[in-house]
């Protein structure tokens, strides 16, 4: 398997690109949960109970960064809602 540059980093084989970037407690299961529909941040919360909110907002943040999700914010009285959708295109 040749080595490949992603972001500025060396990867020597898809298995760790793949463990850096969903690796871990909760992408696996955000990303499961995403698998089959769209959902509010409120409803994906509902699905993981031990996850905190911290934790959900930064696991979230950092698989939209990688580009595996999206996530669209809608203004909406009387606070913004968030929706979150899996990428057709990621990977």
């Amino acid at each position: 398997m040749p080595d490949f540059l992603y972001d500025g980093k060396l990867y020597y084989n898809p298995v760790e690109f793949a463990m850096t970037h969903i690796g871990g407690t909760w992408k696996m299961p955000i990303l499961w949960r995403l698998n089959k529909q769209v959902m509010r941040y409120s409803e994906l919360k509902k699905y993981l109970p031990h996850i905190s909110h911290k934790m959900l907002t930064t696991q979230l943040r950092e698989l939209e960064k990688h580009g595996f999700i999206s996530r669209r914010v809608y203004p909406v009285v009387p606070r913004m809602s968030n929706i979150v959708s899996l990428r057709k295109d990621a990977g």
